[in-house]
């Protein structure tokens, strides 16, 4: 099982192995899927790499399905490359072997943030306070088939691992709403603790029990029991302007990319608390593990 993480800052410069453009951020994530009984029929991994410059970011994703039938059917299996555009408020769907343009979907907003199934058949996109909703696009229909209405805009967004559940923070309020995917609609609110000034980006531990919820201003992540989510909220208190996760395989330890500060927080997750920080560079935005 690895234990090494890569530590992205703000004020690194990459080039991206499938272009000469380079970027004010580049994450970078490995990606696996894995189910028993029959949900194996679903069973993926990859790889996925997003760079963002100015108004336009751009993710190019390697996902293999284990099963021959499931990769007949299946869209966004494969190579792929989106370029998001927040100016002209689209998502460019890139065929990287055929140098095309297979889609460009229409956001309706400026696509802040986005969440896509584990299956990719659809992807949720945040927009901030430009469009009081989440966009809802089918992705192998490739247009929008749903606007979730959201009162006070939307920040960060994520997909449960299981595709059930999408959660998006409130703009305005330190609230999350839960969406039901098969609904394609907000099911519950849930209050959260410990940053009056609200919260900003969620994340899912891999297994799916927990939820983290980062705050920009206070320097706090709350951590939520996914199958209890009106239940006890752990906060823990980290380093300057939190604004990233990386989550270990194992579901025991996140690392809090601080921006404001530099550091990196080491949370031991089963006992909801902070065992260690360290000095990791300018600037520090996103993590990953490899």
């Amino acid at each position: 099982m690895s234990r090494c993480a890569v530590v992205f800052a703000s004020a690194t410069l990459a080039v991206l192995a499938f272009g000469a453009a380079r970027a004010d951020v580049t994450l970078k994530e490995r990606i696996a899927i894995e189910g028993q009984g029959l949900m194996s029929m679903a069973n993926m991994s990859g790889t996925s790499t997003t760079a963002i410059s100015g108004k336009r970011s751009r993710t190019e994703s390697d996902l293999q399905m284990e099963s021959k039938l499931v990769r007949m059917f299946a869209h966004g299996a494969g190579q792929s490359t989106e370029i998001v555009r927040l100016d002209e408020d689209k998502v460019f769907e890139i065929d990287p072997k055929k140098k095309t343009i297979e889609a460009a979907l229409d956001t309706e907003g400026t696509g802040h943030w986005s969440a896509v199934l584990p299956d990719a058949s659809k992807a949720y996109v945040a927009n901030k306070n430009d469009r009081l909703f989440v966009t809802v696009i089918d992705l192998k229909a490739r247009k929008i088939i749903g606007r979730i209405p959201a009162a006070n805009g939307t920040e960060g967004i994520v997909a449960s691992p299981d595709g059930k559940r999408v959660v998006v923070i409130d703009h305005v309020e330190p609230t999350m709403l839960v969406i039901d995917t098969a609904k394609d609609a907000v099911i519950d609110k849930i209050a959260l603790q410990g940053s009056p000034r609200g919260y900003f980006k969620p994340r899912y531990t891999p297994d799916g029990s927990k939820i983290l919820v980062c705050s920009l201003g206070d320097g706090v992540v709350a951590i939520l029991n996914a199958a209890d989510l009106h239940g006890e909220q752990k906060i823990v208190k980290v380093g300057k302007d939190p604004m990233g996760f990386a989550i270990s395989a194992d579901n025991r330890t996140a690392l809090v990319a601080n921006h404001g500060d530099g550091t990196v927080t080491v949370i031991d997750l089963k006992e909801a608390k902070a065992v260690n920080t360290f000095k990791a560079g300018s600037g520090i935005e996103t993590l990953s593990y490899f």
